[in-house]
């Protein structure tokens, strides 16, 4: 047995009362506090499982035309899930060797890539499209929408002409042609057997 229930219990005093009281109701205002936060908490919560599972839609959207253009490329593109200044990015990209207009190799980059920022404290959500071809820049463009199943169509536009505009200007004949892949680049043979 402890030294404390040994000894006999002593009359509540005063103090000892208010001191029980002011207990009391600091735990009533706590579990009241502790009620209204968890509400809050499961509020937010299903805010943020809605905006992300609007994300993953949008996100199977740009994914699906990104594929399809992958297809019609020459070169193979990859596709990549990443984050970029501070929202979730999907982009196609792809780096190719081609011959300029005199017959140099030189390197180019392209890519598409769609930055998707779900806002679940106001329910809107945010796409930028960003385009870069043959390592030029093409202007960008940004939509702003509620996150709701008309959103969506408009969402699916936005991203199909900015797809379309990216095939535009990847496929205009330009100061390039393509080295093929299957065969290998045999230039430096006619330079050495001449020199």
């Amino acid at each position: 047995m402890t030294a404390k229930s040994l000894t006999p219990a002593s009359p509540p005093s005063p103090f000892l009362e208010r001191l029980v009281a002011i207990r009391a109701q600091g735990s009533a205002k706590t579990q009241v506090l502790r009620e209204q936060s968890s509400a809050t908490d499961v509020l937010r919560s299903q805010e943020l499982v809605r905006s992300y599972a609007f994300l993953h839609e949008v996100e199977g959207l740009a994914v699906a035309l990104l594929e399809n253009i992958a297809e019609e490329l020459p070169t193979r593109a990859k596709i990549v899930r990443t984050f970029f200044d501070g929202r979730y990015q999907v982009v196609l990209r792809l780096e190719e060797t081609l011959r300029d207009g005199g017959g140099e190799l030189v390197s180019r980059f392209s890519r598409i890539s769609f930055l998707l920022a779900p806002r679940a404290h106001d329910g809107r959500f945010e796409l930028e499209a960003r385009a870069t071809v043959r390592s030029r820049d093409l202007p960008g463009g940004r939509v702003e929408t509620a996150m709701d199943a008309a959103a969506l169509t408009d969402l699916d536009a936005f991203l199909e002409t900015r797809v379309l505009s990216f095939a535009q200007h990847y496929f205009e004949i330009g100061e390039y042609s393509h080295v093929s892949e299957d065969q290998p680049d045999v230039s430096w043979m006619a330079d050495s057997i001449d020199g």
